[in-house]
């Protein structure tokens, strides 16, 4: 092994002396290194990483408590009482949806709700009116009467059924903490209001497909929008 000297028999001190600096020399560098380093170098190398694991431990820490408390104060915004009629002015198909109600953890500040879609050429397939709320309490309800107008003249049919869109309805608003959240009510919605559906249907020819959820700190939204990519 290197760094052991002996005498083993027909060998001269010398000849065991040359071939273990010869073995010396071979060795990897960074070996080399390690035990070519004196005590006060070691123990600043170690105090080093021991400095470093102590701060990614920190930093773990801080996380943590920062997630803990965003998920206290979340909220979370619901539609229901869903409807699907006639719209009696224009004579459009329209889908409505009454209430909207925080199930989450904390007010709902600065609401927005939007839905629309446009086709290949242009023309809207559905809309609806921009509608904004100041805030919702924790397990609050707000009566909005969103209406949602349909336009199946400028559908696409792609198959030999009736004709069918994915309809998406979008819900902005932010929390006490400054963290902004994003949550797309998707849905499916079909012109025979009479299709049956596999999964949930929230009025006649309307299914629910998925309620997809993104929230935003305000730092990353500061960073995005110095750098143009700001939604």
């Amino acid at each position: 092994m290197v760094g052991s000297i002996g005498l083993t028999k027909h060998q001269s001190p010398c000849a065991i002396i040359l071939n273990w600096w010869s073995d010396l020399i071979r060795m990897p560098p960074s070996w080399y290194a390690l035990h070519s380093m004196d005590t006060n170098t070691l123990a600043a190398i170690s105090s080093a990483v021991a400095a470093a694991f102590s701060a990614a431990a920190a930093l773990l820490s801080w996380r943590a408590q920062v997630r803990q408390v965003r998920e206290s104060v979340r909220p979370e915004l619901l539609l229901s009482g869903w409807i699907r009629e006639k719209d009696s002015a224009s004579g459009l198909d329209a889908i409505r949806f009454q209430v909207l109600s925080n199930v989450g953890r904390g007010t709902a500040k600065n609401v927005v709700l939007n839905a629309h879609a446009m086709a290949d050429d242009g023309r809207a397939t559905y809309e609806m009116s921009t509608r904004t709320v100041p805030s919702i309490p924790e397990g609050g309800h707000f009566e909005i009467n969103g209406t949602i107008l349909l336009w199946w003249n400028a559908v696409s049919n792609l198959g030999q059924g009736p004709k069918s869109l994915s309809l998406n309805v979008r819900i902005r608003f932010w929390d006490s903490v400054g963290v902004r959240h994003d949550t797309t009510v998707m849905l499916c919605v079909f012109e025979d209001a009479n299709m049956p559906y596999g999964g949930t249907l929230v009025a006649p020819g309307v299914g629910f497909k998925h309620l997809d959820v993104r929230s935003e700190s305000v730092w990353w939204l500061q960073l995005r929008r110095r750098f143009g990519k700001l939604d």
